[in-house]
């Protein structure tokens, strides 16, 4: 007799049962604002992380590129400032004076030490120095041009 009492518990008790009782209405509007808000904020965080890898990505690019523009335009600053102060002084613009090296006559010298290895603030530094020397010279040339003429 015990399988038949348990059979009797089972039909009488909702809890035994396998399979929820359907429900024919609509579920409740906080029911579907659960799920809606649950999926909004899935969608938001795997849209955020998508942008936050992109923008590190792109600072990764632009920091180790740094360096290389830097030094890039500090050379060829120096080439035009070598070229300039050559025509200023009446010299022709050789192929050595137009592809000059860093760190020769007419530029601020700084030793070994390359731009990779210098904070930007020197770097700009250095190159107002570049340009302070050069004006200096130009001024030498226009006085001694004017002293010559008169």
């Amino acid at each position: 007799m015990l399988p038949s009492a348990l059979h009797k518990l089972y039909r009488t008790n909702p809890h035994y049962h396998k399979h929820p009782p359907h429900h024919t209405a609509s579920p409740s509007p906080l029911f579907e604002a659960f799920f809606y808000g649950r999926a909004f904020a899935q969608v938001l965080n795997e849209r955020l992380g998508e942008v936050a890898t992109d923008v590190l990505s792109e600072a990764g690019k632009f920091a180790a590129e740094w360096d290389d523009n830097v030094a890039s335009f500090e050379q060829e600053v120096q080439q035009r400032a070598a070229n300039a102060q050559a025509e200023a002084l009446g010299q022709p613009v050789t192929a050595k004076t137009a592809l000059l090296p860093k760190n020769v006559a007419g530029s601020t010298t700084r030793g070994s030490v390359t731009p990779t290895q210098q904070d930007v603030g020197a770097v700009v530094d250095a190159l107002r120095a570049d340009i302070a020397a050069a004006r200096a010279a130009l001024r030498q040339v226009k006085q001694s041009s004017s002293s010559n003429i008169s």
